[in-house]
């Protein structure tokens, strides 16, 4: 797997984790999905991703979106 295929199964758990926890716990949870969605956003934007740099450090294979 590359850093873009990784990025988005991540961020894709994380909403979905997110939503569940809201749905069965507690409404506070659905922050979590929003600042995920404003991070997405943000990323998209600028072209800037924590998780990227950190993958990156680790060795994983860059694929077109994160050069």
């Amino acid at each position: 797997m590359n850093i873009d295929q990784i990025v988005l199964l991540v961020a894709g758990l994380m909403v979905l984790v997110s939503l569940g926890l809201g749905l069965f716990f507690h409404l506070f949870w659905f922050i979590g999905a929003g600042i995920i969605a404003l991070m997405m956003v943000q990323s998209s934007l600028t072209g800037l991703c924590p998780m990227v740099w950190m993958l990156k450090k680790f060795g994983f294979k860059t694929g077109k979106a994160f050069n």
